[in-house]
């Protein structure tokens, strides 16, 4: 398959060496790394995991050079220039860094250069089986030291981490309801039980997207009880789930041409896109309705993603998953350093994960087709009469 022009537009993410969901990936963790200032923390060498690293501790030299190394691949990266080489000029800076000093190490932050090395060793022909491994091997492995420590066994481990860390005081007035450690067990376990069963599921093709919403709320119910993203570690691993996911081939969108917020819509969702897969048509002019009733057509939206059918709340958003700049957005305000005096980054993440999530579907229907059905007096253009009106008339 010919491979599309590569563009310096840093939120499109396709026409490039990498598959589009393992470029993205790299993007939004580069994005973060940039935000949250971590690219400022490289280190100087101090006791070098490979003493030969220690000869190299000339001045301030060794870490603005890392510093200068990143900035110049992340600026690649982000502008669609050689991007498996830049994946691996970040992993290269990480891997030194931490192979540099000891102090500078910790787990989050390799697991960040592995990711940027695994994604510049992805081809854009194959599955990114390399990625998927190391998220694999991530959770077996935190899985498997907890499993085998009897302090996180009998939630011990737990309650004394949770009183130093967890700042939601509704943890610990449920704590105080139950028997001792009890609270403790729950959440040790069920850190046990999530951390051993992902890995099974995402390997599981029909359960992958059920496992990566439980890993998302895995990771953003800790950030919820801390509000601590632990380094990089809550970022990457919500950027790497994006390796199990498959970038779609084709996107129809069907809408009532007679209605003018159905334009409206159309023209919004036009305009914040990037990557021009979504081919709109309204259904009356629509030479393929994919087995959809006119009747159904003029009451709700329909998304078509390769032969998969959406209608109303779950199309609209599936046009905001398949939108990299959706995530752009999303990496950004999260990142950034968070006001003491607003402290929004965890409010926003559960929100976001219970907005996106197939649980909210119900709710999310009940309010779309609230507006549907007085989306005439939301049209600016209120010539034009909606189908889902006229037939309600």
């Amino acid at each position: 398959m010919a491979m599309a022009r590569t563009t310096l537009n840093p939120f499109r993410c396709s026409g490039t060496p990498l598959p589009v969901p393992v470029l993205l990936m790299a993007k939004l963790l580069t994005l973060c790394i940039l935000l949250s200032l971590e690219w400022k923390s490289f280190p100087d060498p101090f006791l070098p995991f490979i003493p030969a690293l220690g000869y190299l501790a000339i001045g301030s030299l060794f870490r603005w050079s890392l510093k200068i190394i990143f900035l110049t691949a992340a600026t690649a990266l982000l502008f669609n220039r050689y991007v498996r080489a830049a994946c691996l000029a970040i992993a290269f800076v990480f891997l030194t860094g931490i192979l540099s000093s000891r102090i500078y190490f910790e787990n989050n932050r390799t697991f960040a250069g592995c990711l940027f090395l695994l994604a510049g060793l992805t081809d854009t022909d194959r599955a990114p089986w390399l990625l998927r491994c190391q998220v694999i091997l991530l959770y077996v492995s935190a899985g498997t030291n907890k499993l085998f420590d009897a302090g996180w066994r009998s939630g011990l481990f737990f309650a004394t981490w949770g009183r130093q860390f967890i700042k939601e005081s509704l943890y610990f007035r449920v704590g105080a309801w139950l028997p001792d450690l009890a609270l403790a067990k729950i959440f040790s376990w069920s850190a046990i039980g999530t951390e051993l069963s992902l890995p099974a599921i995402l390997l599981y093709r029909r359960s992958r997207t059920t496992a990566v919403w439980i890993g998302i709320l895995f990771h953003t119910g800790l950030l919820f009880l801390t509000g601590r993203t632990f380094g990089l570690f809550y970022f990457a691993a919500l950027v790497s789930y994006l390796s199990f996911l498959e970038w779609p081939r084709s996107v129809h969108v069907l809408y009532d041409g007679d209605c003018g917020f159905c334009e409206s819509t159309r023209r919004f969702f036009e305009a914040i896109t990037v990557e021009p897969i979504a081919e709109w048509r309204p259904f009356q002019a629509a030479t393929e309705l994919f087995g959809i009733s006119e009747e159904a057509l003029a009451k709700r939206i329909h998304v078509i993603v390769d032969n998969k059918i959406y209608s109303g709340f779950t199309a609209i958003k599936m046009l905001l998953l398949y939108n990299p700049f959706v995530y752009f957005v999303i990496a950004a305000i999260l990142a950034v350093p968070e006001p003491d005096a607003f402290p929004y980054r965890r409010w926003l993440a559960i929100g976001l994960w219970a907005t996106f999530t197939p649980f909210f579907d119900p709710v999310g229907q009940y309010i779309y087709d609230a507006v549907a059905h007085n989306r005439r007096r939301l049209s600016h253009n209120t010539g034009q009469v909606c189908g889902r009106i006229r037939s309600l008339d």
